[in-house]
C-alpha cells in the first residue's frame, strides 16, 4: 500500500486547514478594507431614508469577524489532525452559508421600503466582505464535502 493512500484522509485535513488559515486571513483583509471605506464617512449625518446603516454594518461586521476567527481556529485545529477541527469546521461553514444568503432573505429582501429595510440594503456590498470571499470559492461545499469523506475514511479504518 502506497504511502499516499495510507495517508491521503490526513493530507485531506491538513489541505483544508491550510485553505481555512488563508481564506480567512485573506477575508479579515476584506474587512479591513471595509472599515476603513466606512469609518471614512463615521461621521456624517445619518441618511434619513436608511437611518441604522452604521448600526446594521457593525452588526455585520461583528459577525464576520466571529465567524472567521472560529473558522481560523478550525483550520489550526485540522491542521493539528484534531477531530474537534472536523465538528467545528462543518458548523462554521453551515453558518456561514446560512449567514451569507440567509440573513438578507430573511431581513433585507421583506417588502416595504421602512428604515431597517433600507439600512440593510445600504449595508449589503460592504458588511459582508469577509465570508464573502469564502462563499465565492466555492470553499464552504467543497471544504464540508472533503472533510466528511476524510472523516468517514479514517473512522473506517
Amino acid at each position: 500500500m502506497s504511502w499516499l493512500r495510507r495517508n491521503w484522509p490526513k493530507a485531506v485535513l491538513r489541505l483544508c486547514g491550510v485553505l481555512q488559515v488563508f481564506l480567512t486571513g485573506t477575508g479579515l483583509c476584506y474587512v479591513g478594507m471595509g472599515v476603513l471605506a466606512y469609518w471614512s464617512r463615521w461621521g456624517e449625518v445619518p441618511d434619513p431614508v436608511a437611518p441604522f446603516a452604521k448600526q446594521v454594518f457593525v452588526l455585520k461586521t461583528a459577525i464576520n469577524v466571529i465567524l472567521l476567527f472560529g473558522l481560523m481556529w478550525a483550520g489550526v485545529l485540522l491542521l493539528r489532525l484534531k477531530n474537534l477541527g472536523i465538528s467545528a469546521s462543518n458548523w462554521l461553514l453551515i453558518a456561514i452559508v446560512v449567514y451569507s444568503f440567509g440573513f438578507d432573505l430573511a431581513f433585507g429582501w421583506t417588502p416595504g421600503t421602512g428604515p431597517i429595510e433600507m439600512s440593510l440594503a445600504a449595508t449589503a456590498g460592504i458588511g459582508d466582505k469577509g465570508v464573502s470571499v469564502i462563499v465565492f470559492t466555492g470553499y464552504p461545499l467543497i471544504g464540508f464535502v472533503a472533510l466528511n469523506l476524510a472523516h468517514a475514511s479514517m473512522v473506517k479504518s
